[in-house]
């Protein structure tokens, strides 16, 4: 910055002024006085120009970084592609009507690094009295590109309550602008890798293409397979002779739909953690979600077959799987309500992929279901899993690599719920069963909810242990409690946005998507 300069050169002439005034002691008491007047006048002019300048350089510095940032997102543009942004992006910031017009910015490129300077004339108020007629300011600033590679997978809550208030629209408009952000022009981002978790209490990975049977438990081994048709005993409920349910099996009798890809959670702690899984330990499987024909009355959320056997008792008839294979069935897996084996669940996580299309269309498909409940616990986990290495998802790079940037975004707009039934489940089937199992150890409502928030609260820091930078976002949501759970969930207090309506959820994508350009301003 040059104000310096003319600020010395104009020291020095009203110097002068005060020593000449000093040394010549003639003339009446008006002349000295007018004279003594000159100096004083001319200091506070000085004042005036000098603040003038401060705030034309604030506005040059910010105009400038703004040009920086925005030529430096390009990727694979051509020097002048480069030199053409960022003069639209200062021109966007310094407008015509402000101080120091016209600014001229000039813009160099060598290799990674682009180096940006400003210059603007200020016409001076009060010391062109002194034969100061303009005082040049001047910037500079320096744009380091890093490629280094970026991995995102958004974790975002497609449950039930998300319908009202425009709250899924809003948070599928503000996906898309970090998408944008992050790609630029680019259909294919050589350095930029995007994932999806749409969770609800449930997550979908039936993904085509890569989703691979070899992770599921498909030989009812898993200690949790086929609790819901075992009698206490264990055994086959009327026909033992044929050992555990298997659930594949049921969805197999089922005449008019397949199993859509949802899965239970797996035994503690493989719940919550990215165990690979393994066929030495049928626990690390997965076993496939298949919520049970209900009874018609009695306060249960998903009756899809006319039960055409004896009238036992409710728990009884929910048992019996004999009634599958005859149906009717009646599903529905159109949302936000359905009903049938596959009541709740979202569409299929998109692992991580550079295919810019293929993001905004899955996030545009995204619908929220009712029922079931919350549980940001097993929404988080999976975006572990959908980041990491190992299997079963292994789209993404090695943890610790300095190259890559591994980044979690997790937003919800609500507490974790456990849909509570006055009936012999309990609560809704939802993705660790139902609460009469005993999975989370509880049969009350609101001690099982309080424990999938401690349990995603460990994720948190298993996540971060491995350093990816996580997000976390809460979204029309006045509860002091999960706030705070959320805050400090983040890698930083920075990393958490509390978003009351849609335009603070996008300026919170948009921030988020603006930190991980990853570009810095070097000088």
């Amino acid at each position: 910055m040059r104000i310096f300069a003319p600020t010395i050169a104009l020291v020095r002439r009203i110097s002068g002024l005060v020593s000449r005034f000093v040394i010549d002691r003639r003339g009446s008491f008006v002349a000295v006085f007018a004279l003594s007047v000159l100096p004083l006048v001319t200091i506070a002019g000085a004042a005036v120009d000098l603040s003038q300048a401060v705030m034309v350089r604030a506005r040059l510095a910010k105009a400038v970084d703004a040009a920086g940032l925005a030529a430096g997102a390009m990727q694979n543009a051509s020097v002048q592609e480069i030199e053409e942004t960022a003069q639209r992006f200062f021109l966007a910031n310094y407008p015509a009507t402000e101080l120091g017009v016209p600014a001229s910015l000039q813009v160099s490129v060598t290799d990674g690094t682009i180096n940006l300077s400003a210059n603007a004339a200020l016409n001076t108020l009060i010391l062109k009295s002194v034969g100061l007629d303009k005082m040049d300011v001047g910037v500079k600033a320096e744009v380091t590109r890093e490629q280094r590679n970026i991995e995102v997978i958004l974790v975002l809550d497609n449950t039930g309550s998300m319908a009202g208030s425009g709250k899924m629209n809003s948070m599928k408009a503000a996906a898309t602008e970090l998408v944008n952000i992050l790609f630029g022009d680019d259909a294919f981002h050589p350095h930029l890798k995007v994932g999806l978790v749409p969770f609800v209490t449930s997550v979908n990975i039936k993904r085509e293409g890569v989703f691979d049977m070899a992770w599921m438990d498909q030989n009812g081994e898993a200690a949790h397979h086929g609790i819901n048709f075992e009698n206490e005993d264990g055994d086959y409920y009327h026909n033992p002779s044929l050992g555990p349910v298997n659930h594949f099996a049921l969805f197999d009798a089922v005449g008019n739909t397949d199993w859509k890809g949802c899965v239970e959670a797996r035994p503690y702690p493989h719940d919550t953690q990215d165990t690979a899984p393994s066929n030495s330990n049928p626990d690390t499987k997965w076993v496939p979600y298949f919520w049970p024909d209900e009874p018609s009355s009695g306060g249960y959320n998903n009756n899809w077959i006319n039960y055409p056997g004896p009238h036992w008792n409710k728990a009884e008839q929910q048992r019996d799987i004999s009634h599958y294979s005859i149906g009717p069935w009646s599903i529905d897996e159109t949302p936000k309500s359905t009903r049938g084996p596959n009541m709740s669940c979202p569409r299929p996580v998109l692992p991580l992929t550079n295919n810019k299309q293929q993001i905004l269309e899955e996030i545009d498909l995204m619908e929220p279901h009712y029922n079931s409940g919350t549980n940001t616990a097993l929404g988080l986990t999976w975006g572990w899993r959908l980041i990491s290495p190992s299997a079963p998802f292994t789209e993404g790079g090695p943890f610790f690599d300095e190259d890559t940037q591994k980044v979690i975004v997790l937003l919800t707009d609500g507490h974790n719920v456990v849909v509570g039934q006055n009936n012999n489940n309990k609560s809704d089937y939802n993705g660790y069963n139902y609460l009469s199992n005993k999975i989370l150890d509880t049969q009350n409502k609101w001690t099982a909810a309080s424990k999938v928030t401690q349990r995603m609260s460990d994720v948190c820091e298993d996540v971060k242990a491995l350093d990816v930078r996580l997000y976390t976002i809460v979204f029309m949501l006045n509860n002091n409690e999960i706030e705070n759970t959320f805050r400090d969930c983040a890698s930083y207090e920075q990393n958490y946005f509390n978003s009351p309506n849609g335009q603070d959820l996008k300026s919170a994508f948009t921030t988020i998507a603006t930190d991980l350009t990853k570009l810095r301003i070097s000088k």
